[in-house]
């Protein structure tokens, strides 16, 4: 008898749903909500050191559509608010952000694939090194370094 009622007992647990504990009370969005922002290709680095994120992301407004800028938010694990910043010319196409944290150097490392707007055949990959912190204040953007260059 003590058997069939482990086993009745099993198939209760097993077809019983679980509650969920967790859900989502905070939906924080990347992007000012400006019409028409399409916002894609997001990327996250955590630090580890000073307990935030780094997302970087593709920005794309289709009321601009030769607009593709890389942008980059520093978010708490709360997501809260921390910092914003551009990375990159913002004269050319830029696409396909990747973010990763460096914790020896404390610091950031960007990639993405930009072209100019003129001719997508030269097209190069990019990278930029960021301070954990981001970028001093009165810097709209970062420079990159056109992988290309190296051998």
């Amino acid at each position: 008898m003590p058997k069939y009622v482990f086993f009745i007992l099993s198939l209760l647990f097993l077809i019983t749903p679980a509650k969920a504990e967790t859900s989502v009370k905070d939906i924080v969005p990347l992007t000012q909500g400006l019409p028409f922002d399409r916002p894609g290709h997001s990327q996250v680095a955590f630090n580890s050191k000073h307990n935030e994120f780094l997302i970087v992301y593709e920005y794309f407004n289709e009321l601009f559509p030769t607009i593709r800028e890389i942008h980059a938010t520093r978010r708490s694990p709360t997501g809260a608010f921390k910092g914003f910043f551009k990375i990159g010319d913002s004269s050319q196409i830029n696409l396909r952000p990747d973010v990763c944290y460096d914790p020896i150097n404390d610091q950031y490392m960007v990639t993405w694939f930009s072209y100019p707007l003129s001719n997508i055949n030269k097209s190069s990959i990019m990278t930029a090194r960021i301070p954990w912190s981001g970028p001093p204040a009165n810097l709209k953007s970062i420079k990159a370094i056109d992988l290309k260059s190296y051998p």
